[in-house]
């Protein structure tokens, strides 16, 4: 009886443990994540917070994006993600699809966001979480 006990807790603990991991990448991204630095363009160049004096910042929530360019809400866009062939990596990637023309392939690791930008002499920038789920 003792074991019959252990064994369901053991397995109720598990699924309860299982359902707070975040399931999707739209809820792996929820959350705020502030602009670090830039690399790239026809001439290589690398941009920081500190070297352009702005801070960039993206909120993702619920299939919407927002974006801040030094605390000011710039843009609000609809945002999806579709499996699409890359320019950059010349096989399909997941992307971040901006209302309907706009894509970006993107890496997404526990707390770091890197945004490559699906053109050539284009820019990839990486971001820290700063909050989300």
């Amino acid at each position: 009886m003792k074991l019959k006990f252990s064994l369901i807790f053991l397995v109720l603990s598990i699924l309860i443990g299982c359902s707070t991991f975040k399931d999707t990448v739209e809820e792996q991204l929820d959350g705020t994540w502030i602009w670090i630095g830039s690399s790239g363009g026809i001439d290589g160049r690398t941009e920081t917070p500190e070297s352009t004096g702005r801070t960039m910042k993206f909120q993702f929530s619920n299939n919407i994006v927002k974006k801040f360019n030094n605390a000011n809400l710039i843009q609000e866009l609809p945002y999806s993600i579709q499996l699409k062939e890359s320019i950059i990596f010349g096989e399909p990637r997941k992307m971040l699809i901006y209302g309907e023309q706009s894509k970006q392939s993107f890496k997404l690791s526990k707390d770091t966001l890197t945004l490559y930008e699906e053109c050539y002499d284009c820019f990839v920038s990486s971001y820290i979480r700063l909050s989300g789920k």
